[in-house]
Parts: C-alpha cells; structure tokens; sequence
C-alpha cells in the first residue's frame, strides 16, 4: 500500500521508511503539514497516513481535519494515524474527532505499530472494495435501465386498450432479452408438458398502476439446476446458493423493469412499492380471476416459468379501524389534504395502521382512507 509520512524528523522519516519497505509498502516522506495536506490529495492517494502531531505549518490533527474536509478529492478515505508523545485524553479525543482514526504515543512500540498497520490495511482495503462494488452495482442499474428502453423501443406498441396487458410476444421478448443478458438461450415450450422444477426458487413483485385501479404481479420460477446453469454461463464458475439466489432476483429485476418501461411508454404511471420477494417453493396459487400469461422456456439447465397476472384492484374507502396491513394508499392520508400525514403510494405496515387507528384529531380521524387491496398473489408472497 502507498503509506504517507509526515514528520519533522529526518530520523523518524527514515526509519519508518525503511520499515514500510521492508514490509513491500510505498512510502512517501514529508516534513511539515502543509505538505502533507498537498501530498494527501495528490494523486495517486496514499491509503495510510501517519502524522506526527507536532510538525511545520500544520499540526497533525490540523492535517486530518484538512483531509477530511476534500474528502470529495480522493475516492476512498484513507486511513490516518497519528503519532504523539501528547498522552492528554482530551487532546487525543479532539484529534479523533478532527479525522484521525487511531492514535499511537511516540515512539512507537514495533509489534504495535505492526498491528495497528494491519488494521489500517484491513479498514482500507474493505472501503475499497465497498466502493469499487457500489459503482459496480450503480453501472449495472444504469445497464439494466438502458436496456429496458432499448428492448421497449424496439418492440411493437402492442398494449391491449381495453386492460392495458402487455402483448404476450412482448413479454417473451423481455424474458430471452433478460437472459440473454447472462449468456443464457431460451428456448419457449408447451405449458402442457407437466413441468416442474426440482429445488425451485421463485421471484415475485408487483407494479401497481393507480390510475387504472390495477395490478400486476410478476413471478419468475426455476429450480436451483437452472439458475446453476445460467451462472456458470455468465461468469464461467459454479455459484453458491447464496449466489443462485442473487442470480434469480437480478432476471427478475430485469424482466419487471423492461415490463414496467413498456408500460409507462405509453404514458401509464407506475409504482413498485413491495419490493421484491423470494420463496423456495413452486407458486400454485393462481387466480381464478384476473388476466394472466404464463409463458414457460427452458435452458440447457432446465426449464423456468413466467407469470403475469393482471388484476383490478378499485379505490376503496375505508374507515381508519378498518384498513388492514399490506393495504395500498394511492392518494396519501387525509386524501383530501394539501399536506398528508401519510404519503401517497405507501404501503400499509402495523406502524402506519396504528398511526392511522390513533389519531386524535377528531377532523381527522372522521375521514376516510383510499385504498387498493392487494391481491391474492401479494398476500401469498407478503407471508412469511
């Protein structure tokens, strides 16, 4: 790692240069504050950074308060040490409070220095890597958003007037795109062929349209093998189960968000607020009302199955002790007030309801709520 060492004594420099080498880090040595601070935000950035805190220019605590405050320069936050012969509790506390992270007397013990090393590299290498994930997954957002536009724009505008139903050739088409994604070939069957998916896993989220007083739940469904299978397409190496989970939730997010996209092309509002559910059981629960596709495909690892089941789900009111958990509010609570207690477009949880049941304000509490009851398939998903 590059480690930066501030201190006005050529002795101490050399030292601990000659130390962190040995141990195959990079130093950098520097003997007063200010170039310290310069040094720090230059790049490229040093990981570690020991400070005396007596020194030219600018203390060491004056060096961590500088850095921290251009945190915005350096896209990791380096781990800073000070080294004082200052053992005054609130002098340590102060420095710890201006962005040291640790603080060591001088001079310092060997193995002790050593240790609390490690610790920086430990601390240092875990912010990185968080980081280096986030942008990852950020892209991968982007990506998929991208995507669904692309898929959309090039499908036809096939939307059924009368439910506003994404055409069935449409959604194939979201499914092999989203697989395709993981280098993965779909090949559409025969529902009739009695399939069946050994050690299933199954993905389930719904998009509200509150307009339309509809909903859509969306489940994607495979056995372990299949998602096994599309893994070892994407990245070449057999996956955890952790890891065959992850890969079904991502197809799913894929699938829901080009179906969302295409729906919202044509000007309908949309609201995902559910989130998504997984379950490691075949879902049998299909409506005996509503209007649903179910499209089943295979792989060479086996076969998945897609369902969409639209359903309409008109505003209800209700009075606040009879609103029930899971519940929808597509116009916020007191629907009639310009500034709402509660939100439009929330999901009711026992906090809320308790909210909602307990007001004090009898103007309030005579009002009714709007709701959508969810459907069977949320209610099926939602438990535990």
């Amino acid at each position: 790692m590059r480690i930066l060492i501030a201190d006005d004594e050529p002795t101490a420099r050399s030292i601990l240069s000659s130390l962190f080498k040995r141990l195959g880090h990079e130093p950098t040595a520097v003997e007063d504050g200010l170039k310290a601070v310069e040094a720090a935000l230059t790049e490229p950035h040093p990981e570690i950074i020991l400070l005396d805190w007596m020194m030219p220019g600018l203390s060491g605590p004056e060096v961590a308060k500088k850095i921290r405050e251009q945190h915005k320069q350096i896209p990791f936050r380096p781990y800073i040490l000070i080294l004082s012969s200052k053992n005054n509790r609130k002098e340590v506390a102060q420095a710890l409070n201006d962005g040291a992270d640790d603080f060591l007397s001088k001079p310092p013990d060997g193995s002790e220095l050593l240790a609390r090393l490690r610790v920086a590299e430990r601390m240092v290498t875990h912010e990185i890597e968080l980081r280096k994930t986030i942008a990852e997954l950020s892209k991968m957002i982007e990506r998929h958003e991208l995507l669904g536009e692309l898929v959309v724009s090039h499908q036809p505008k096939t939307v059924n007037s009368d439910t506003q139903m994404v055409h069935r050739d449409e959604i194939q088409g979201f499914v092999t795109a989203a697989f395709r994604e993981f280098n993965t070939a779909l090949t559409p069957i025969d529902q009739g062929n009695g399939v069946r998916f050994p050690n299933p896993l199954c993905v389930w989220e719904a998009i509200v349209l509150p307009q339309q007083q509809a909903w859509i739940d969306i489940i994607l469904e495979m056995g372990e093998g299949t998602a096994a299978h599309c893994f070892e397409q994407a990245l070449h190496r057999p996956p955890t189960t952790k890891e065959k989970e992850t890969l079904i939730l991502e197809l799913h997010t894929l699938i829901r968000r080009m179906f969302q996209a295409s729906i919202q092309s044509h000007g309908i509002a949309t609201v995902t607020p559910y989130g998504a559910r997984l379950k490691k059981t075949e879902y049998t629960e299909l409506l005996k009302t509503g209007e649903a596709n179910i499209l089943y495909s295979t792989t060479n690892g086996g076969p998945l199955r897609v369902t969409i089941i639209r359903s309409l789900t008109p505003k209800i009111e209700k009075e606040p002790k009879l609103v029930n958990t899971l519940e929808f509010l597509p116009l916020g609570f007191p629907h009639n007030s310009s500034t709402p207690m509660i939100n439009q477009n929330t999901v009711i949880d026992k906090t809320i309801r308790h909210k909602i049941n307990h007001l004090t304000d009898d103007s309030i509490s005579t009002q009714t709520v709007v709701v959508m009851e969810p459907t069977e398939t949320t209610k099926w998903f939602q438990q535990s």
